[in-house]
């Protein structure tokens, strides 16, 4: 119940983002609307008014272009003392930056902007600026700040009759209000906003009040009150054809259900919901032309589909009815595929796994189990992708921004060897000495572009290095994880059930902290000591005929010492893969680690056919996928040690002098970072 409720809170906090982000993408529109009239002479090709129009004009689909426009027209407005240029220079900056994502430079910028409006009185100015510091606030969830930003801006609309704006306003205090636990405040802002829209017959805008409403008086446990607004937003939203509201109404009341632990209620509501959707598609499916707002609500459908279907068989396999959620489950697979959410699909098949294993149908478990893991991966490739580009586009930020800095050092530079021009006829003597600190002041500033433009590059070539990182362990987890199914499917088809599903458990376990630890460069012995348990033990239950082993660990403080994770495990894994299980004797492996002062000390031995023997064995695929697996390792411990100053040593040699058994020491120190 707990989980189900989680879900159904998260997809109406979705949709409160969704239609609240509506009105936050509107405000950047005005960066459009500052039109070349603003200040433009038509005599003077050099005029920072034309690049910050032009920067406007691309900012929505060429960021890049937008901060180049905008670091000139900035360039031309600081040589030219053009106060009025910069603070709208300033402006677009914040803009490209909110663009970013980057909340923090863009408020900063804004309030510059509105510091430069307020010195030369410019209310226009003034006007816009609060407009955006009060979306900025809004974005990055600073409460508080934004109430009181969106309070001074709304008053400012209200007395120069820009009721649009004031309308605006007025919703984004509602929701801030509700936001940070004022539910009066907001609820008295919602009122005189449903009033106003009903006034004018705007049924679209009704239904988002009529179910922010409901949610205020539900939390007040007033739940007449509370249907009785969900009831109306849903008549708005089905009259409105206003597809974002009527999600609204489901998820606020299954959330209100699931609170008070009522199923078939939830049940209820959500089989509502799947027939409306399906009904809705249906309508828009039988245009042969469709406009691309047609194409848009079929997406938005899907997505209600999804969500629907989803929770719907969370709510079956939460109450233990795993037969009646795996149809909704699939069909919940089916349309995260066709609309191609990847993270939908993992969620959907760990779902449909865990219902098949509930049922005993451990084969169907397997195939969902592998087509989670295959989808999880994809996930976090495209994870990686994005917070590579994330971290190029930070860095190409920063080195704007500290080339705007240079423009400003610049411009006042070029002011200062301006006046000493005009004074050069009076005294060359002392414009000679000026001219001096001119240049000192120049190699200053070349000094310290230099020092930042080095220190963004470390900063690049640490990122690129922690990227790498993480991709050597995503590489070594896939190569794991089949080996361990290979296991599994070697008991199905042996029919040993018992087994298997013994296996299955073990392994799911595993695989949870595997997927967990695999997140992070270190983690503590105590989680490595764990997996390592785990795997030795499924590793037995798969080869107890070739092998006994020991598994001795003598560290006191294993919950206060961190190591990388799945380091040791690759060479557990060979003594048993290369050495133990071509022994033609049963075999001992011997895993130990013990803690000194400084550093710990691993051994692993076994008694197996030892390397030679285990090479001229192998196959040229085994060759290439040993040594893969080991140079992977080897790459990790190389970058370990230039990002975090940690020597790890590593030494392997034969157990005995006949070139039987292997023996592998590692020894990490104690002292390794978080």
């Amino acid at each position: 119940m707990e989980v189900t409720g989680l879900i159904v809170n998260l997809t109406s906090m979705v949709f409160s983002y969704r239609m609240n982000m509506k009105t936050g993408i509107s405000m950047f529109l005005l960066v459009l609307t500052f039109s070349a009239s603003a200040q433009i002479r038509n005599d003077s090709i050099q005029n920072p008014f034309i690049f910050i129009n032009k920067a406007n004009q691309v900012l929505l689909s060429n960021l890049d272009s937008a901060f180049s426009y905008a670091e000139l027209a900035l360039e031309l407005a600081l040589l030219s003392e053009n106060k009025k240029a910069e603070a709208h220079c300033l402006n677009t900056i914040g803009c490209i930056q909110f663009e970013l994502s980057k909340y923090s430079l863009a408020t900063t910028n804004f309030k510059k902007a509105l510091d430069v409006f307020d010195l030369i009185e410019d209310d226009l100015g003034q006007y816009i600026s609060l407009k955006y510091l009060a979306t900025s606030y809004d974005a990055s969830l600073n409460y508080k700040k934004a109430i009181d930003v969106y309070t001074i801006f709304s008053e400012r609309a209200n007395a120069n009759n820009k009721q649009a704006d004031f309308n605006m306003a007025q919703e984004a205090l509602g929701r801030l209000y509700y936001n940070s636990g004022n539910y009066d405040k907001a609820l008295e802002l919602f009122e005189i906003q449903k009033v106003e829209a009903e006034k004018v017959g705007d049924e679209v805008k009704l239904a988002m009040i009529y179910n922010q409403i409901g949610k205020i008086y539900d939390l007040k446990n007033d739940s007449v009150s509370a249907f009785e607004n969900y009831e109306q937003g849903l008549t708005n939203g089905i009259s409105s054809a206003n597809n974002d509201a009527v999600q609204g109404y489901y998820n606020n009341v299954n959330s209100f259900f699931s609170s008070r632990g009522n199923v078939s209620k939830q049940l209820d509501v959500n089989d509502q919901a799947i027939n409306y959707y399906a009904k809705e598609k249906k309508k828009l499916n039988k245009k042969q032309v469709k406009s691309k707002n047609e194409k848009q609500q079929i997406k938005d459908i899907d997505e209600n589909l999804y969500q629907s279907n989803f929770i719907q068989g969370k709510i079956h396999l939460d109450n233990n009815q795993p037969l009646e959620a795996i149809p909704y489950i699939k069909s919940s697979i089916d349309i995260a595929t066709d609309i191609g959410i990847l993270e939908n699909e993992v969620q959907s098949f760990e779902a449909l796994f865990e219902a098949y294993e509930k049922v005993g149908e451990f084969d169907k478990a397997l195939i969902a189990y592998k087509q989670f893991v295959k989808s999880k991966d994809s996930l976090i490739t495209e994870k990686e992708n994005e917070k590579l580009l994330a971290l190029r586009l930070e860095a190409q930020v920063f080195d704007r921004d500290k080339r705007i800095q240079l423009l400003k050092k610049e411009a006042e530079l070029d002011h200062l060897q301006f006046d000493l021009a005009l004074k050069e006829k009076e005294d060359e003597a002392k414009t000679s000495r000026t001219l001096t600190y001119s240049l000192l002041i120049g190699v200053g500033i070349l000094l310290f572009s230099t020092i930042v433009f080095l220190k963004g590059n470390r900063e690049k070539k640490k990122a690129n290095k922690l990227l790498l990182l993480k991709s050597l362990r995503t590489q070594m987890n896939p190569h794991f994880i089949f080996n361990s199914l290979n296991s599994v499917n070697s008991f199905i088809s042996q029919s040993d059930e018992r087994s298997a599903n013994k296996y299955l458990t073990e392994f799911s376990k595993l695989m949870r902290m595997v997927l967990e630890n695999s997140k992070h460069d270190f983690v503590t012995m105590a989680s490595e000591i764990k997996s390592l348990e785990l795997y030795l033990g499924l590793e037995y239950l798969r080869f107890s005929n070739k092998f006994e082993y020991e598994f001795l660990m003598d560290v006191s403080d294993a919950d206060e010492v961190f190591v990388p994770p799945m380091l040791i495990q690759p060479y557990i894994e060979n003594a048993v893969w290369h050495g133990l299980r071509y022994a033609e004797n049963k075999g001992m492996l011997r895993v130990s680690c013990r803690s000194s002062n400084e550093n710990l000390h691993w051994l692993i031995e076994d008694d197996g056919i030892g390397r030679t023997k285990s090479k001229q064995m192998k196959t040229k695929h085994q060759l290439d996928g040993n040594s893969t697996g080991m140079k992977n390792t080897a790459e990790r411990l190389r970058i370990i040690k230039e990002l975090y100053n940690q020597d790890i040593s590593l030494q392997i040699s034969d157990l005995r002098t006949d070139g039987t058994g292997t023996k592998v020491e590692l020894i990490i120190p104690k002292n390794a970072t978080q």
